[in-house]
C-alpha cells in the first residue's frame, strides 16, 4: 500500500474550545504541530508518498499549510466536501483515485503503529478491508 486516505473534513464541535471554529479539528495543535502533520509524518515514515486529504469545514487551512506536501516529502491532494457527506459519503469521490489496497485514517486520530506489518496481515489473509482497533 503506497496510499492513504486522510479524512480531515469534519466540523469538530466538540473541540470548539480548542478550535474557536477557527481552524479544522484536524489542524488542533499537538505539541506545537498540527494533529494531522503528525499523521502524514508516520504515513512517510512507514512509507506512504501519497496522500489524499478529504477536507471540508475550514478546509482551506489545511490546504494552505499542507499545500502539494512536498516539504513533508509526499504528494497531497485534496478532495473537497462542500456538502458534508458524513464519514463514508466522500468514498464516491476517491473511488477513481485510490488503489485497491489503500490506508484509511480519521483526521482526529493519532497514532504510532507499523503499518507493514498491517499491510502484511491485511494481504496474507486476502481480506476486503483490515481495521485497526485499540481498546482506549
Amino acid at each position: 500500500m503506497r496510499q492513504a486516505v486522510i479524512m480531515a473534513g469534519g466540523k469538530g464541535t466538540r473541540l470548539l474550545a480548542l478550535t474557536k471554529d477557527e481552524i479544522p479539528k484536524p489542524m488542533a495543535p499537538i505539541l506545537g504541530k498540527p494533529l494531522v502533520e503528525w499523521q502524514i509524518e508516520k504515513l512517510k515514515a512507514n512509507g506512504i508518498k501519497e496522500v489524499i486529504l478529504v477536507i471540508g469545514h475550514l478546509g482551506e487551512k489545511i490546504r494552505e499549510y499542507f499545500g502539494d506536501g512536498q516539504k513533508w516529502g509526499v504528494s497531497i491532494r485534496y478532495i473537497e466536501e462542500n456538502t458534508p457527506l458524513g464519514t463514508a459519503g466522500s468514498f464516491y469521490y476517491l473511488k477513481d483515485i485510490v488503489e485497491q489496497d489503500f490506508f484509511l485514517i480519521f483526521g482526529d486520530v493519532f497514532f504510532d503503529i507499523d503499518m507493514e506489518r498491517m499491510r502484511e496481515f491485511h494481504v496474507k489473509n486476502r481480506a476486503k478491508a483490515t481495521l485497526f482497533v485499540h481498546p482506549n
